[in-house]
């Protein structure tokens, strides 16, 4: 099957939205999936991994769009620390990318013309509106897949109405043209029920990859201080962990691994609580290293705030750290998606992620079992590897492609 695929972040881009297009990919490729995929240039996204490339099958050929799709390159350039810039959606609708479908469509209509689908994942939701254009313009099938909320995103700012009606619009005409929408989780797929009533909306989870994980993790040593790392970036506006940093302060034994880019905020609110002897600030890392790094700590961190909306979200290191199978503290939101994830997680300890007290007892309880020798590793779920979500998603596009 001959799949054209629009995916502004794709190797030697790094990061959560380069791994799931990868991996779906990789894995779908030995089943019959070939193509092209149009992503952005290089130089239009800061994260680099060029790790990664080693895993880009063969039967896909990697297109990319000249430099410059990014309007905001001249503010990265002149503020190159920035790690988040909500406000761009104010101006820019859909998303900051919004110069990237054009050229993006016709690359994919050029290289592939007897493309069987056309498929984006999102965001950038402006990877969709190429796709939508591109499909239309062949006459095949659009596929669309979702790693984050286009209306009800938790991570961008709440739109004035004009706003958020071009941006309802422009999402529902995009979604409404796919007979097939795959999402990261349930709360997005609820979303797409309402903006594609007519079309197919099923769950693929983000996951972990086999191939990724350390073969011989080192086992958690009750004679030593207690450790824990914490993957991805901490964004100074979201998902802050204030109530964590607190609650370590209760205890001179606990010390924090970041693995990921962090605000210059964070060192000093690091250095303000008299914590700075206690972290390990090591910035982002190829995929694989960082993973070596977590399964070297006791105990993997996760944060998730209690911002509108949050309760719905699982993000995708959630995965990553049940691959490892090393003891999870979940920061989360109650009786939201990620709890209920985890509540299936033998060793995972969950605290309401804006109660410093309850974060506390749970660092408590897990001193506790360290030391005693108590804490153990878990096998990882078959169901959450990447290949056996791979195989799934390519079954329903080969559906979907069977039903056109």
């Amino acid at each position: 099957m001959k799949i054209l695929a629009f995916s502004f972040y794709f190797p030697p881009h790094g990061g959560p939205g380069a791994l799931r297009p990868l991996k779906l990919l990789k894995y779908s490729a030995p089943l019959g999936a070939e193509g092209v995929v149009v992503a952005g240039a290089e130089d239009d996204y800061s994260v680099i991994d060029g790790s990664l490339c080693a895993e880009i099958p063969e039967e896909f050929l990697v297109l990319r769009t000249p430099k410059g799709a990014d309007p905001l390159r001249f503010i990265r350039k002149k503020m190159s620390n920035k790690i988040h810039a909500p406000s761009s959606d104010l101006i820019f609708l859909p998303d900051n990318k919004v110069w990237w479908p054009r050229p993006a469509s016709r690359l994919g209509e050029i290289a592939l013309p007897e493309a069987d689908i056309v498929w984006a994942t999102c965001p950038p939701f402006s990877a969709g509106v190429s796709a939508r254009k591109a499909a239309k313009e062949l006459g095949v099938p659009l596929v669309l897949d979702f790693r984050d909320s286009w209306t009800r995103n938790p991570n961008r700012k709440r739109l004035p109405f004009t706003h958020r009606f071009i941006n309802n619009y422009i999402a529902k005409k995009t979604c409404s043209s796919a007979s097939l929408i795959t999402c990261a989780y349930e709360s997005i797929a609820e979303e797409m029920r309402e903006l594609a009533p007519n079309a197919r909306i099923e769950v693929i989870p983000n996951g972990f990859d086999t191939e990724d994980l350390p073969k011989s993790p080192p086992p958690i040593s009750p004679d030593a201080p207690l450790r824990i790392c914490y993957l991805g970036t901490i964004y100074p506006d979201l998902n802050y962990p204030m109530p964590l940093l607190r609650a370590m302060r209760k205890f001179d034994d606990v010390k924090l691994t970041v693995v990921g880019r962090y605000p210059d905020k964070f060192i000093e609110d690091v250095n303000d609580l008299g914590l700075s002897d206690r972290f390990d600030l090591k910035g982002y890392r190829p995929h694989r290293e960082a993973l070596d790094i977590c399964s070297e700590h006791d105990v993997l961190l996760l944060y998730i705030d209690n911002r509108p909306l949050n309760t719905g979200q699982i993000t995708s290191k959630t995965y990553e750290y049940i691959g490892l199978g090393r003891p999870i503290l979940a920061c989360i939101p109650q009786r939201g998606e990620a709890e209920m994830l985890l509540e299936g997680i033998p060793n995972a300890i969950i605290a309401d992620t804006d109660n410093e007290d309850a974060i506390a007892t749970a660092l408590d309880r897990i001193r506790k079992e360290k030391y005693s020798g108590n804490m153990t590793i878990a096998a990882p779920p078959e169901k959450f590897s990447r290949k056996a979500l791979a195989e799934r998603w390519f079954e329903l596009v080969k559906e979907a492609y069977s039903l056109s």
